[in-house]
């Protein structure tokens, strides 16, 4: 328990401390995110809020290298570090885009307002592949058919594009879901409380149990300043930093030694995220538009649409969230057939709360032949 307040304490404090400062500084450079279209607020509001974020979460990470002398835990705290760092400048560069877009226009997308899709999906992806290098990947799982043996099934050369493909879609998740005031940074926190219980329960994670709790730290220490109405956002920088955060802590720890049921602990930790990405790239494949197109139906769009305050929307995603992480420990404590059922009636509930809120496409009637019209003529 010391160890805990000990990465956790420090990463709250520095968040907390830091964010006010970073807040003027964004100001003074013009760092603000100005009311148009697909904005959820009316007055300018000045963001690089997730500089304050990555720098909490550093100064943990750096405290826990003192802390932790485990070899393995080690590595992957370097891992996450240096990967982290990355993903954060990738995204600082595309909050800043206006700046520099005029000097490396080649560097820019469409809206010269950041970096173009292809060169930020590269900084992720290197950013994985740094986290791959420390030896921070998805090895494997448990035999489904052998829960109580050591009987391991290896992904092989799989285990690498698997890790990175999973840490890219987290981080982009996340990214996708941060559209209101509040809304990622209280989702990641759920998440990340979620994932520092499992650890705990294990018994045998110690390392992401403190990586759990830095994390954690650093996203409640920035909360007060993002909750609504928003004194700072976080940017992508912050929003792609939290995804990889959580991607990558949670291959440090539950997917080490999971089932085939329990790989969705994590999915589940970080649900809601990974929920909108999926319904995001259904909605707009069966509309017959880009997979990457901006749209205003993503769940927190719907939930203001349906009449609810900005605030209210946010707190019932908190809801949702917690719900979907008491669920992945109840997948985690119980035997595989029981949390297979868990599994399905997330699914159902969610897919069916989906298409109630119009988040999914409703199916369209099909036209009366003319037998059928005749008959009720």
């Amino acid at each position: 328990m010391g160890a805990l307040v000990t990465a956790f304490l420090p990463a709250a404090i520095v968040a907390f401390c830091t964010t006010p400062i970073i807040r003027r500084l964004a100001v003074r450079v013009g760092a603000l995110d100005r009311p148009g279209v697909g904005h959820n607020h009316r007055n300018a509001v000045p963001y690089l809020g997730g500089v304050g974020i990555v720098a909490a979460f550093c100064v943990g990470l750096l405290i826990l290298l003192y802390v932790d002398h485990d070899p393995q835990d080690r590595a992957a705290m370097y891992g996450i570090l240096l990967g982290g760092v990355m993903v954060a400048v990738v995204g600082v560069i595309d909050d800043t885009g206006a700046f520099w877009a005029t000097r490396l226009p080649w560097l820019a997308d469409a809206d010269r307002r950041g970096l173009r899709p292809v060169f930020k999906l590269a900084g992720q992806t290197l950013a994985a592949v740094i986290l791959c290098h420390y030896h921070v990947v998805i090895y494997g799982m448990q035999n489904p058919f052998r829960p109580n043996t050591p009987d391991w099934i290896s992904f092989g050369w799989a285990a690498y594009p698997l890790t990175i493909f999973w840490v890219v879609a987290i981080s982009n998740a996340v990214n996708l879901v941060d559209g209101l005031d509040g809304l990622a940074t209280g989702i990641s926190s759920i998440a990340a409380a979620t994932l520092l219980v499992v650890a705990l329960l294990s018994g045998n994670m110690v390392g992401a149990a403190l990586l759990c709790a830095v994390l954690l730290g650093a996203c409640l220490g920035f909360l007060p300043w993002n909750f609504h109405p928003a004194r700072i956002f976080m940017g992508d920088a912050g929003a792609l930093f939290l995804g990889f955060a959580l991607g990558a802590v949670s291959v440090v720890g539950p997917l080490k030694s999971a089932t085939v049921v329990a790989l969705s602990v994590p999915a589940l930790a970080i649900g809601l995220p990974v929920l909108d990405t999926v319904l995001a790239i259904v909605r707009r494949w069966g509309a017959g538009t880009m997979v990457g197109a901006r749209d205003q139906a993503h769940v927190h769009h719907r939930l203001l649409d349906l009449g609810l305050s900005h605030r209210d929307a946010v707190l019932a995603l908190y809801v949702i969230s917690g719900w979907l992480g008491i669920s992945a420990l109840a997948v985690e404590r119980v035997g595989p057939l029981l949390g297979a059922g868990i599994l399905v009636f997330v699914i159902v509930s969610l897919t069916l709360g989906a298409r109630l809120a119009g988040v999914l496409p409703q199916r369209r009637a099909k036209p009366l032949t003319p037998r059928q019209t005749s008959w009720q003529a």
